[in-house]
């Protein structure tokens, strides 16, 4: 039966677990015969010992009896918990803990020059960005460094809805051309205990053949760069992105357009008569241009 492998980014789906309890209640005292004198305080029977409430245990292994994963591109090896489960991916591999407290995931890429340190944090934050960057995910950077030997970490916190929070971190380290990024998780409350084991299993990584061509470059896309624009006539003005095009601009309006060609961004400054006097001048105006725009785009809604 072949099993689902997850997405190439970690997914932890932890199993929820119900403990039902069972609760003793003492048996009801017998009523003391009628007498004519006092009967005597009845003692209440002792208060039931609280029934522990089992916890899941801690994420522990034997960093002493690991195995090897190669990945088949022969670019690295990474060793990995015997109990564990591995997901082979074309530029990686994932590998979980089978309670689904923690894991972690190497991904390799070839970006086809050598990277600064400063590069390098620019690529694992466009990265992160572009895997962990949806509002689904919760996303909260924790803390950013680059250490002594050029690579650079990220820790940051996830929340997932069926399984909750995640500490996680991320190192980006390079080999010549090829830059690996180790990615640790754990549950937030097991981190601390689990983060040890998880650096552990993570420096077992070991580049092999780093030599170009096994895989398609992937060079770092360049930032634009934020620009101010207006009319000529410099009454007004908005920042816009380098890679936007410029399609006019004149004494009273500006319009700009994006790299891809999907959205157009204009402004204009124009006398509307009775606009010092009339209050609804701004919303005729808008109208106007409206109407205006509709002869230029027919697909305007």
């Amino acid at each position: 039966m072949k099993r689902k492998i997850p997405d190439p980014l970690l997914v932890f789906v932890l199993a929820a677990l119900l403990f039902l309890f069972a609760c003793q209640s003492a048996p009801p005292a017998a009523s003391p015969a009628a007498t004519a004198t006092p009967a005597p305080a009845t003692v209440p029977p002792p208060a039931a010992a609280p029934v522990p409430v089992p916890t899941e245990p801690a994420v522990s292994i034997n960093v002493d009896s690991l195995k090897m994963f190669s990945h088949n591109t022969g670019r690295f090896s990474v060793n990995y918990p015997p109990n564990w489960e591995i997901f082979p991916q074309e530029n990686g591999v994932i590998v979980l803990d089978p309670s689904g407290k923690a894991g972690y995931t190497v991904v390799f890429s070839d970006v086809a020059q050598k990277y600064t340190t400063d590069q390098l944090e620019q690529y694992l934050i466009g990265f992160l960005a572009q895997n962990f960057g949806g509002g689904e995910n919760q996303f909260k950077a924790l803390g950013l460094e680059q250490r002594s030997d050029g690579s650079v970490v990220a820790q940051f916190s996830t929340r997932n809805p069926q399984s909750g929070a995640f500490i996680n971190q991320a190192t980006a380290s390079q080999t010549d051309t090829i830059v690996f990024i180790v990615y640790t998780s754990a549950l937030e409350e097991q981190w601390e205990q689990a983060r040890p084991i998880l650096q552990k299993l993570a420096q077992t990584l070991k580049p092999l053949d780093t030599s170009p061509g096994k895989t398609a470059p992937t060079p770092t896309p360049t930032p634009p760069v934020w620009g101010l624009i207006g009319p000529n006539s410099k009454e007004f003005g908005f920042l816009f992105a380098s890679d936007w095009e410029i399609t006019e601009q004149s004494d009273n309006r500006v319009v700009v357009n994006s790299a891809d060609g999907e959205m157009v961004f204009s402004a204009e400054n124009r006398v509307w008569p009775g606009a010092d006097s009339n209050p609804a001048a701004a919303t005729e105006a808008a109208l106007a241009e409206i109407e205006n725009l509709k002869s230029t785009y027919a697909d305007l809604q």
